[in-house]
């Protein structure tokens, strides 16, 4: 077993936990308005389900924080998330 590869791979997801913390905590300072809820809220008001939202914020591809079991971000990470993919489709 290649304890290199390893090694590197646990540095690469503790790099991008702290990536999203920093962004999230430096987005939740500059915007004290804008609160951080737990996915499953946010989803009701989308096409997408919590299990989808979760699934994108372990790949990194929106800005999320998990506290305890449950992932939250904000209204305006999903709403510019949702307007990111309108554009893709037109």
């Amino acid at each position: 077993m290649d304890v290199k590869f390893e090694f590197d791979a646990f540095l690469t997801f503790i790099a991008r936990c702290i990536e999203q913390t920093l962004d999230l905590y430096l987005y939740s300072d500059s915007n004290p308005r804008e609160k951080l809820l737990p996915l499953s809220k946010l989803a009701k008001n989308t096409p997408h389900s919590a299990e989808y939202w979760s699934l994108l914020a372990r790949k990194g591809r929106i800005d999320a924080i998990k506290e305890g079991k449950t992932w939250k971000t904000s209204r305006k990470i999903i709403k510019a998330y949702l307007a990111e993919q309108n554009k893709k489709k037109n």
